[in-house]
């Protein structure tokens, strides 16, 4: 499988933008047999990254920046245009509650901790690295919940019709949380069958 993955952007000692991804990325979706394609935030139009025919797209974690806000609002519409099932990871599922007319909000305690989150009336344990997020008041035209925290914000949302879904833990940083989600969305190419968890 093939999938598209967004980048942070940064800047490097000598002032220079540089696009990084965490190697844990490459790492864990290696081993579900998931060869990444990094996507450049310098882009100016992501339509060739398509013609590779991806099976996914992942938007990664990370730290918002104009560029890579601009890239992944181009990745998110043509993947849905194109009906290919997406993935957001912590920003990345900040960012697609926004794009579907969400909006965010600080989030305590939820930065370098592990947590527990509710899915479908089971208590699974989660990492946490965010300090944005959103609960109901705050959730995007489309989106439903499927995962919620202890504290009532929430953790794992789904488009009611779109392949879209997006966790705000970060499964690739460690293997001994929950992730049976990117396992059944990987298998069933992002179809509502990734809900019987």
């Amino acid at each position: 499988m093939i999938a598209l993955i967004s980048q942070r952007e940064e800047e490097n000692n000598f002032g220079n933008s540089i696009d990084v991804l965490e190697s844990a990325y490459s790492s864990y979706f290696g081993k579900k047999d998931v060869i990444l394609v990094a996507i450049p935030n310098s882009m100016k139009n992501v339509g060739k990254y398509f013609e590779l025919n991806p099976d996914f797209l992942i938007l990664s974690g990370g730290a918002d920046s104009k560029n890579r806000n601009y890239v992944e609002t181009q990745l998110l519409q043509t993947a849905i245009d194109k009906n290919i099932p997406v993935l957001g990871i912590c920003k990345g599922m900040q960012f697609i509650n926004l794009f579907f007319g969400g909006k965010l909000e600080r989030i305590e305690g939820h930065v370098a901790k592990n947590h527990y989150v509710e899915i479908n009336g089971a208590k699974e344990n989660v990492n946490s690295y965010h300090d944005l997020g959103f609960h109901k008041s705050g959730l995007g035209k489309g989106l439903k919940v499927f995962a919620l925290g202890e504290d009532g914000s929430i953790e794992g949302i789904y488009h009611s019709d779109k392949k879209v879904i997006g966790i705000m833990w970060h499964p690739e940083r460690d293997e001994k949380i929950y992730d049976k989600v990117v396992d059944k969305f990987l298998e069933n190419g992002g179809s509502k069958e990734w809900l019987k968890l």
